[in-house]
């Protein structure tokens, strides 16, 4: 939508300069063009910089239409970087004089688009190259994450399973276990695709989350019944994603359940009270184990009333 929103053609009184060549710039000529600026702003760069200097702006767009306009290809680079600041909002110039996308979002996007028309289209990258960058970029965090976050969503999910269980792996021998299982499953959450869900990452990142839920455990802490800061907000954000992500999973089900009666933390308890799945509540089967049965809507509405009703 915002590509075609892009009007090269309009408004009738177009400048000299793109009258013989606004029907030959499409979809896939907009795309190059955006492609190339998310590259040059973040080449050499140690994070997303989103800033470019009107000249390398120009140079960049002048380069990318070379040989498909007509006109001087600078002149045309010129008319395109007036258009995307004035009549698209796609850039906006600051300051100091240097030009930026007007979301951070856009940047994030056309570099994951970047890398995977390099990947797919120009063949110039492959997996190797992916996962070696990957490992320098989840290291420096900093914006890069949201970047590797589009790219799973653009590429096949057999790639995306294995850059992830790549970064995964990372994640194991690093000492921001949490964080990195957290990023793995905010690039998973959206797809539904069978090959992820089905896949052995799938397995091992349910069971890295129930660890984490387990956090909370005063029997884990070594500072009283409440859990420490940092862990009662991983453990709350793991049971989250339990709730959010493997909901219907009698495994989780029943360590849903086990949070809410054991004498976790208040919080994380509550947390367990609204992830665990309604039909799970009233009447639903946690498997064949007699030990795990299920809440009745009596049961339920008790104990969510007095985990609600507890301070922390």
């Amino acid at each position: 939508m915002l590509l075609e929103q892009w009007k090269v053609g309009d408004p009738p009184r177009l400048d000299t300069d793109l009258k013989g060549d606004a029907t030959v710039l499409g979809i896939r000529e907009k795309q190059l063009i955006l492609r190339q600026i998310a590259r040059k702003m973040i080449t050499g760069s140690n994070c997303p910089a989103n800033i470019v200097s009107a000249a390398e702006l120009e140079s960049t767009i002048a380069k990318s239409i070379e040989g498909i306009v007509r006109a001087n290809p600078l002149s045309v680079a010129r008319v395109f970087v007036k258009q995307l600041r004035e009549q698209n909002g796609i850039l906006r110039l600051n300051q100091t004089g240097h030009f930026s996308f007007v979301y951070p979002a856009f940047l994030e996007y056309f570099c994951a688009e970047d890398l995977r028309h390099r990947f797919y289209s120009e063949k110039v990258i492959d997996e190797l190259y992916l996962k070696k960058l990957f490992s320098e970029w989840v290291r420096k965090g900093h914006g890069w994450n949201e970047v590797i976050c589009f790219f799973c969503g653009m590429v096949e999910p057999l790639l995306a399973i294995r850059l992830l269980d790549h970064i995964f792996k990372l994640g194991v021998k690093s000492n921001e276990r949490s964080s990195m299982v957290f990023f793995v499953v905010e690039c998973l959450k959206e797809s539904k695709n069978k090959e992820i869900t089905g896949s052995r990452l799938f397995a091992q990142i349910r069971k890295a989350l129930m660890d984490i839920s387990n956090n909370s455990n005063p029997k884990r802490t070594y500072k009283g019944y409440a859990a420490q800061p940092a862990r009662r907000i991983d453990a709350c954000r793991a049971v989250e994603f339990l709730g959010s992500i493997f909901g219907g999973d009698d495994i989780v089900a029943r360590q849903l359940k086990y949070i809410i009666l054991s004498g976790h933390d208040h919080w994380v308890r509550l947390h367990a009270v609204k992830a665990l799945p309604r039909p799970m509540c009233n009447g639903g089967n946690y498997g064949n184990s007699k030990q795990h049965s299920t809440f009745d809507r009596r049961q339920f509405r008790s104990i969510s009333s007095a985990v609600q009703g507890r301070g922390a």
